[in-house]
């Protein structure tokens, strides 16, 4: 998504400096709009799945009762 963002950044310039027409702007911010929505697809993707894998494993696997919790540290600087 950088590349197609510094790529319209760069077609802006030329476009400013009268190297290129208008609708090769256009095109560039197609493609960057378009990487956009594929990034944003993905991400929600990734999510979909990520609450896939907590239903899959049946939830409630975070507050168990037959586990004991660890005892808290005693040393409050080994945190840092």
């Amino acid at each position: 998504m950088s590349a197609t963002n510094q790529s319209l950044g760069l077609i802006r310039k030329q476009y400013t400096a009268g190297a290129v027409t208008s609708s090769q702007v256009l095109i560039a911010q197609q493609g960057y709009l378009s990487a956009l929505i594929t990034s944003a697809g993905a991400r929600a993707t990734q999510y979909a799945d990520t609450a896939a894998l907590f239903v899959a494993l049946g939830g409630g696997w975070w507050n168990r009762t037959d586990v004991a919790p660890p005892p808290p540290e005693k040393d409050p600087l080994k945190i840092l």
